[in-house]
């Protein structure tokens, strides 16, 4: 815009030294508010719609005349209302407009004669009221310097034009009214355009990654280069989170979604929860997901405490529930100081009374800052969002102390309002403007990547602009028609360019402006659904006259962060598979292995061999397993064969400088951490406190000791894994508490290794007369109680696989069962007596919080035979790759290999070479997935 407005004031040998840069109401509203208006103050941008809401509320027959009987209130059909009455007032039109016959239009001109009574009663300035004002003035009161409008393609209509031109003149061919054209050729229709290019990509996101990608792979200064979306939803949620790893490198002419940080995703849940009619559900998913945080209110009560308490003592709809818990937790803490030995409570474990006590004290602050009635004071509502946002939104890293400043200055400009309004309808207005609202806006910085709506793109003077989100659902967009203003009479004309006229001219502009550099971004496909995309039809245009632009590279240049999208994004070309089989000749063994999967028989390349395997044989004495290598066999064959036989490893993932561990490094540091808690000297005598104290010390010198071994590209990561690791040890704290009768009797069981010549060797464990395994293993804990011993493995994920199921009635978890034969062996080796009461898993992660699923081990002979088919199924060399539920592939490494090509037990198809060896693979295969 910079750059032509100043050629238009050159053109028209016009200086610029005094420039006054502004809109005709921000113009009027600082020239013409005069004593008349003295006092009076702009209404606050969100007040409006809560405005209508009250005047329907208090009257309910015009609502009935306006909607319909039976129209619920929401966000959607207020904002509607808003835009209406504002684009009214703004028209210009007489109020004799609003003189229909029929109940809908008088109740439209109802309120909006109650809105402007309303506004004139508190002295609140509307852009319509500004504007009347200036224009009811007497000219000769007008500023006597000269002032130049400055225009789009498009004049302005009503009170905007009026004003216009009654400061500028009228005529704008010889008054001061300058219209700026585009620094082309000024035709609509460019006949060339080298300087613009054609980009696709597969999905949303490669667009926006991709641009950024481009950018970098070529080199551009920051500064030369700006990003324009059409759309909002989604693009600028895309590039808000790339900003997040180049940091001070993108700045926002917008601003970003407030909802991409933890107090606006906290303010959210909040509402929500209110919407719902405070079901508590809402409530624990928030706690459990920590969406909330209860560090501002409490430095004893944990997230996951509070949720574990609400889901135990049923806590349902209403905030009388929460004070029920409470009360509950408060009651069951006093009564444990009047227990004495004989009558143990279950609050007499240290601090747990404590931290009972805290939990009411926390429950109690979550019903003091929602609304207790049905209808409430906007000021009333909008303060006990604050409240709770300043109580409980997370504030994590400096872009969510932003986000809570800018939240709370926005519900400010509403808290000093009575307006009374029903509340579920206010909070669905109030998660809107949430959802909208936006912080971090700032103008183009030198040395920054500016990113702007495609009304704002070029004009910034960058010399290097990408327009992503080209397709035709996003552009030009829709002018979606104005219900209430059509029915109040006003013409399109009137009411102001729309959505798709405001996109049109800016794609146009750009397209004419021969200084830049323009990238045009589609996408062709949308991989999360797998539905067609179809890129908008400017680009279609752009398709059939090459030479209209510079199109051979095109595909070639195709932005995306996986350099494979290029080839995809051709698929539409009929020479697609030559172009596939050049740029990876590799993947013609890999079309072969594809068609014999899709076949209707079952081949060696899905996992079922042309030869029987005995040297596989589970029960071989040469065959050392594993009790994690035998449940990845019961939990899919195929995996087994991949991982075990062909010995497919998977490649690491790309290191990520914004997370420290890995998920197997966290997993061990948290593993040798309780190892180092455990083999402490009292750590059975020692109070809550003191344990958490310990435990602590341990976890810092791990960290700092990993710190050195692995160092973390960056305090941010150090800080999220650290902030992980910390929650894990709380959560290990208040689950272990709970098993107060044992002890911890062996840590990290190792069993069935030679150490060298030194050790035992592999532990032989009989399943029946012709089933014996050969294992090897380390046992995480082992508790003991008298003569009784309890196995635990530590989990530090969730317990997803875990929760359909009992133990015993899953043939796909193995371990728990095996660990507890290979104790007793190790009992019996040692001489010593005792037996195996219970074996499980426990859950030490932040996704498991705590619990412990756990089963008495059956017998031996029931595994075995449970198992027989496997064994059978491992030599005959059969390892299909069907399961009882299509859901078991959700989570697994070898989805990338073998995704979707699964099938169920009774789908089972036949073998490609037939015979009695077939028959019986294919036997004993039904056999082990009908279990």
């Amino acid at each position: 815009m910079g750059y032509n407005l100043s050629n238009t004031l050159l053109r028209h040998g016009r200086p610029w030294a005094n420039l006054d840069f502004n809109t005709p109401v921000d113009h009027a509203y600082e020239n013409n508010v005069d004593d008349v208006l003295a006092g009076w103050v702009r209404v606050p941008f969100d007040l409006p719609a809560f405005i209508i809401l009250a005047v329907l509320d208090r009257d309910p027959a015009l609502r009935s005349d306006l909607l319909g009987a039976d129209t619920r209130l929401s966000a959607g059909i207020l904002g509607n209302l808003e835009r209406s009455i504002s684009k009214f007032r703004r028209s210009g039109l007489s109020e004799k407009t609003l003189e229909r016959t029929t109940d809908r239009q008088k109740a439209f001109a109802q309120l909006v004669t109650e809105y402007s009574t309303y506004l004139s009663a508190h002295q609140l300035l509307d852009d319509a009221t500004i504007l009347s004002n200036a224009l009811s003035r007497d000219p000769r009161s007008k500023p006597n310097d000269t002032a130049y409008a400055i225009l789009a393609a498009k004049p302005f209509v009503g009170l905007d034009g009026m004003y216009v031109s009654s400061i500028c003149g009228k005529s704008s061919g010889a008054g001061n009214i300058l219209r700026t054209t585009n620094t082309g050729n000024g035709k609509s229709e460019p006949t060339e355009s080298e300087h613009v290019s054609v980009r696709y990509a597969i999905g949303q996101k490669a667009e926006a990654s991709g641009v950024i990608e481009e950018v970098l792979s070529r080199g551009l200064c920051f500064d030369e280069v700006e990003i324009a979306y059409t759309n909002e939803t989604g693009y600028l949620a895309d590039l808000a989170n790339i900003s997040f790893w180049l940091p001070d490198a993108i700045t926002f002419a917008n601003g970003i979604p407030v909802t991409l940080t933890n107090p606006g995703r906290a303010l959210l849940g909040y509402l929500q929860w209110i919407s719902s009619g405070f079901d508590n559900r809402v409530l624990i998913r928030l706690l459990r997901s920590r969406t909330i945080t209860l560090t501002t209110v409490s430095s004893f009560t944990k997230p996951e405490y509070a949720a574990s308490n609400l889901e135990k003592f049923r806590a349902g709809s209403g905030t009388n529930e929460l004070a029920r818990v409470a009360r509950i937790v408060e009651e069951q803490a006093g009564a444990s100081a009047s227990h004495g030995p004989a009558q143990p409570s279950l609050f007499d474990i240290p601090g747990k009374a404590e931290r009972a006590i805290d939990l009411g004290r926390v429950l109690r602050t979550f019903v003091d800052y929602a609304p207790a009635e049905s209808s409430v004071q906007l000021m009333s509502l909008v303060s006990g969002c604050k409240g709770f946002l300043k109580a409980f939104g997370p504030s994590r890293n400096t872009r969510d102390a932003v986000a809570m400043e800018s939240i709370i200055q926005r519900l400010d400009t509403l808290e000093t309002e009575d307006l009374v309004v029903s509340v579920k309808p206010a909070v669905d207005v109030l998660s809107a403007i949430i959802r909208s609202h936006k912080m971090s806006a700032s103008v183009a910085t030198p040395g920054t990547i500016n990113v702007v709506p495609l009304d704002k793109a070029g004009c910034s003077g960058r010399s290097h602009v990408f327009v992503v989100g080209m397709d035709d659902e996003t552009f030009p967009g829709r002018n979606a028609d104005d219900y209430y203003l059509s029915l109040a009479g006003v013409a399109p004309a009137e009411a102001g360019a729309g959505t798709r006229e405001v996109n049109e001219q800016a794609i146009s502009r750009l397209i004419e402006d021969e200084s830049i550099e323009l990238v045009l971004v589609s996408q062709r496909a949308d991989p999360a659904d797998g539905s067609e995309v179809h890129p908008a039809p400017l680009l279609r245009e752009f398709e059939q006259d090459p030479g209209r632009i510079d199109y051979s590279n095109s595909v070639a240049s195709t932005v995306s962060v996986r350099p494979y999208s290029g080839v995809i994004a051709q698929y539409r070309n009929d020479d697609f598979i030559e172009v596939v089989q050049v740029a990876y000749p590799w993947l013609d063994s890999g079309k072969a292995a594809a068609t014999a999967r899709r076949s209707a028989k079952l081949t060696e390349y899905d996992g079922v061999l042309r030869q029987a395997t005995p040297e596989l044989s589970l029960s071989s004495r040469h065959n050392v397993v594993s009790a994690s290598a035998m449940e990845g066999l019961a939990g899919c064959s195929y995996r087994y064969f991949l991982q075990r036989v062909l010995n497919v490893r998977l490649p690491e993932d790309p290191p990520d400088d914004y997370k420290w561990l890995s998920a197997l490094q966290k997993g061990r540091l948290l593993h040798d951490l309780l190892y180092r808690y455990h083999s402490g000297h009292g750590s059975q005598k020692e109070e809550g406190e003191q344990r958490s104290e310990r435990l602590h010390r341990i976890l810092e010198k791990l960290i700092a000791k990993h710190a050195i071994k692995n160092p973390p590209h960056n305090a941010a990561g150090l800080a999220s894994d650290k902030a992980s690791l910390l929650l894990a040890a709380e959560i290990f704290l208040a689950a272990d508490a709970d098993i107060s009768e044992e002890e911890p009797y062996a840590l990290e069981l190792k069993f069935g290794f030679d150490n060298y010549g030194k050790g035992e060797g592999p532990l032989k464990i009989s399943l029946s007369a012709d089933q014996t395994i050969m294992m090897r293993g380390a046992i995480d804990r082992v508790d003991r109680k008298g003569s009784d011993f309890s196995i635990w493995d530590y989990k530090s994920g969730s317990t997803y696989s875990f929760d359909s199921v009992p133990l015993r009635e899953d043939v796909r978890h193995l371990q728990w069962a095996l660990y507890a034969f290979a104790f007793e062996e190790i009992l019996k080796r040692n001489g010593d007596e005792g037996s195996v009461i219970q074996s499980g898993y426990f859950f030490i992660g932040d996704r498991g919080n705590g619990q412990r699923v756990t089963d008495m081990p059956p017998g031996r002979s029931e595994i075995g035979e449970r198992l027989r088919p496997l064994f059978e199924m491992v030599s005959h060399g059969t390892f299909v790759h069907a399961h009882r539920e299509k859901s078991e592939c959700r989570f697994c490494d070898f989805n990338p290999i073998c995704g979707g090509e699964n099938v169920l037990s009774g789908d089972l198809p036949e073998l490609e070479s037939p015979g009695e060896r077939a028959a019986m693979a294919k036997n004993t295969a039904r056999k082990w997935l009908s279990l």
